[in-house]
Order: structure tokens, then C-alpha cells, then sequence
């Protein structure tokens, strides 16, 4: 082979070998640096951050709501969003319920606790769920993490319920409860249970399984319970 064809192919192979070389180098490095994930962003038809919703008659504080954070939803059925149902989501939420001795008196303490009339005030719902937000969708339920209401009569606190979860049913009227505590401030009664159940038709909290009656007179056990929020079914 003359040297001149022989230096030629020498470059070439040494040509061939650099830019081998070059690629492998930038694939290392590539494979080296970290790979950034995209994170997923959820945009909300309606986000609040410290919600505060309260009603007056005559001038009096009649009902008021409090929440760290408001915000609306697509609702999962399984592991779907399905168009156009969506729910309801309040965290940290604190209701307050005004009575006063010249309400109406054939009106028990109940009829004037309206829990889903609050509720659908503050999303302007009507009776099947129709908002009248545009943008919001059909909600059809209402999720509560961290549940506390409580009802005063003359401005002094009567009763207290609190709630760890609560799920509201608009089309059913009831509200389903987990982690439930019911403190009547007047005689020191104070109940505790798993779940409850308002029915909101009814105006009546349903205790279905086992439950502790705590009394100054002392503790009791018992299994199943209907009360209002007047505290009568208690025994």
C-alpha cells in the first residue's frame, strides 16, 4: 500500500474514532443529568382560601361559616372524572347557628339548623345541584375534612358537634359523618361514635352502630341512636 493511501486511511479511522468518541460522551451526559418530572397542575373551577359566609335578620347574626379553603372539583367515579358532576370541597370548615327566645316557637331547634340550606347557599345550588356560577357544573355532593358546628342560644353556646370527615349528599338530603362528638354545654352530655347520619328531611341525627354516653353521673355504652340537635333521644 503506497504511504500516502495509508496515512489517508489512518485519518479516517482515527477521524471515525473521535467522532464515536464525541457521541458517546454527549449520550453520557445526557443520561447524567437529572430528568426533571412535570408536575401535574389541577385547575379548579372555583379555589377560596379563607372562606367567611354569615347571614343577619333584624341586624343579628342568624348563621355564619368559616373555612380555610373552598374549592370545587370533577368528581371520580372509580378512577374517572366524568363531565359535568362535580363536588364540593371544604377544609377545616365551622358553622355557627344563632337562636334567639322570640324566634318562632313552634319551631323546633332543628327546623332552624338547616345544614344543606347553608350549604347550597354558599354554592348558590338549587334543589338538584344546578349552580348559578357559570363554569361550576352540576355538584352533587360535598366532601368536609375537619366538621365542627356549633348552635347558641342568646349568644351562649348550647351545642357542639364535631366531625373528622363528612360527606355530603344533596340529592339524598343526609350528610354521612365519621369521627362524630356531640357536647350539649348545659348538661355536660357528650356523645361519641364512629359514624352518624343527618337526615336533613327528618332533622334527625341517626347513630347506626355503637356509641359512649359520657354524663357527670358517668360513662354508658350503647348501640343505635336517633337525636336532634335539641339533645332529646339521649338517654
Amino acid at each position: 500500500m503506497p504511504r500516502s493511501r495509508f496515512i489517508t486511511v489512518f485519518l479516517i479511522l482515527v477521524f471515525g474514532v473521535c467522532v464515536m468518541l464525541i457521541l458517546w460522551r454527549t449520550g453520557r451526559d445526557h443520561e447524567l443529568q437529572p430528568q426533571v418530572k412535570k408536575q401535574k397542575t389541577f385547575v379548579y373551577p372555583l379555589k377560596i382560601k379563607g372562606l367567611s359566609y354569615s347571614t343577619h335578620d333584624k341586624g343579628r347574626l342568624i348563621a355564619r361559616i368559616e373555612a380555610d379553603e373552598l374549592k370545587v372539583k370533577k368528581r371520580k367515579f372509580w378512577v374517572f372524572n366524568v363531565r359535568p358532576f362535580n363536588e364540593a370541597v371544604l377544609t377545616n370548615a365551622r358553622l355557627e347557628f344563632y337562636l334567639y327566645d322570640d324566634m318562632p316557637s313552634n319551631d323546633d331547634m332543628s327546623s332552624k339548623v338547616d345544614l344543606l340550606s347553608t350549604a347550597r347557599s354558599i354554592l348558590t345550588l338549587d334543589e338538584q345541584g344546578r349552580t348559578g356560577t357559570q363554569g361550576l357544573g352540576l355538584i352533587t355532593r360535598g366532601l368536609i375534612d375537619g366538621l365542627e358546628i356549633r348552635i347558641y342560644k342568646a349568644d351562649e353556646p348550647f351545642l357542639l358537634l364535631k366531625a373528622d370527615k363528612a360527606r355530603i349528599d344533596f340529592k339524598r338530603k343526609k350528610i354521612n359523618m365519621k369521627g362524630v362528638s356531640v357536647e350539649d354545654f348545659f348538661t355536660g352530655k357528650l356523645i361519641k361514635t364512629r359514624t352518624a347520619v343527618w337526615d336533613n328531611e327528618a332533622k334527625i341525627l341517626r347513630i347506626p352502630g355503637t356509641y359512649t354516653a359520657e354524663k357527670p353521673e358517668g360513662t354508658t355504652v350503647g348501640k343505635t341512636m336517633e337525636m336532634d340537635f335539641g339533645f332529646s333521644g339521649i338517654k
